[in-house]
């Protein structure tokens, strides 16, 4: 007969656990950022010159926040295009749509594939990047 009122008792402060795990848990932290399209037109030497927006069905396959794909062309005539993606989540059914993936399917050549320290003025430390990068034609 002593066993009920331990059993009921265990049973309340495990529900009760689960109840408070679950209020307290605030999900995915997402940061506070400025929109990607106000990333600087003048990178160093660089000058970006135009922007392309994707379309609808692009975009339903890449499943970004926010984006930037934006040409820049240096004082010597060179030209690259700078792809930036924002995730907010990457929960399942959002994860990135990976260029390794997605732009050799399109015609593209990889080249290099390698990781850039990006250092940042203080008070930031330096931040690690990937580096892709790609030729067609």
């Amino acid at each position: 007969m002593r066993q009920l009122p331990r059993f009921v008792l265990s049973c309340s402060l495990l529900i009760g656990a689960l109840v408070v795990l679950h209020l307290r848990s605030t999900g995915e932290a997402v940061p506070v950022r400025k929109p990607l399209d106000a990333f600087p037109l003048l990178v160093g030497d660089w000058h970006g010159r135009e922007a392309t927006i994707f379309e609808l069905d692009i975009l339903n396959v890449l499943k970004t926040s926010d984006y930037v794909m934006r040409r820049y062309v240096d004082s010597g005539g060179r030209s690259l295009w700078l792809f930036v993606g924002f995730w907010q989540t990457q929960r399942k059914g959002a994860q990135p749509h990976s260029p390794r993936n997605c732009l050799p399917g399109g015609g593209w050549e990889p080249l290099e594939a390698t990781q850039l320290v990006v250092p940042l003025p203080r008070p930031y430390g330096p931040i690690t990047v990937n580096r892709f990068l790609l030729q067609k034609d």
